[in-house]
């Protein structure tokens, strides 16, 4: 009963952040572009940008999840301050951070080989990748935690990547949520050990592998 009421709460809290990260999304557009940049709002665009930029900063803000921007020279220009909650560490400390100091070494290797792929788009001229995975997180108590990070360029009217946006979500407690749900379905409850289905799945892939070699 406490694991489901558990469970409950990080619903709530991910439906509540994914509404407000579809909202910070939707300021970028579909596809990473501006809106009201042209067309009959290309007058206005400035007065309109400034508008969401306020409205997108309120949404960051106030988001449970972390919300971060990027420029093209790879510097960090701002981090929300869910940062101190998620990690322990402050949005100043963070706009500072190494990948190395922030992501397990597999997620490093996975987050840089992403930005290798988004510059050599850029570079060519082809349409930018997305990103949305799961990675490990360095806390600063020396704890890890996963969180599922998503990036989406943001694109110009003239198909230029003018900035990256990034969320990043802790994810930790659905993770272990998923595993107590994996270990009672394949555990006898009162014994601890596998149960019967399991053990026979186990038995039938190590014959499939026996046959195989």
């Amino acid at each position: 009963r406490v694991l489901f009421r558990s469970r409950m709460d990080v619903a709530e809290r991910e439906s509540l952040s994914a509404r407000i990260l579809e909202q910070a999304l939707a300021l970028v557009g579909p596809q990473g572009r501006q809106p009201g940049t042209v067309g009959p709002y290309a007058a206005e665009s400035g007065a309109l940008r400034t508008a969401l930029e306020e409205r997108y900063r309120l949404l960051a803000e106030n988001a449970w999840d972390v919300v971060w921007t990027m420029d093209m020279d790879a510097r960090i220009t701002y981090v929300s301050p869910s940062i101190h909650r998620v990690l322990g560490i402050t949005p100043e400390e963070a706009m500072f951070a190494t990948l190395r100091q922030t992501l397990t070494p597999q997620s490093e290797a996975s987050v840089l080989d992403y930005f290798r792929r988004l510059w050599a788009a850029i570079e060519n001229g082809t349409e930018p990748p997305v990103l949305r995975d799961e990675h490990e997180y360095r806390r600063s108590d020396g704890s890890t935690l996963i969180g599922e990070l998503q990036i989406v360029p943001n694109v110009d009217a003239d198909g230029r990547v003018v900035e990256v946006l990034g969320v990043t979500r802790d994810i930790s407690q659905r993770k272990a949520f998923e595993a107590e749900l994996l270990r009672l379905a394949v555990t006898d409850a009162l014994t601890g050990v596998w149960n019967r289905r399991h053990g026979e799945q186990l038995f039938q892939a190590e014959l499939t592998d026996a046959r195989e070699t």
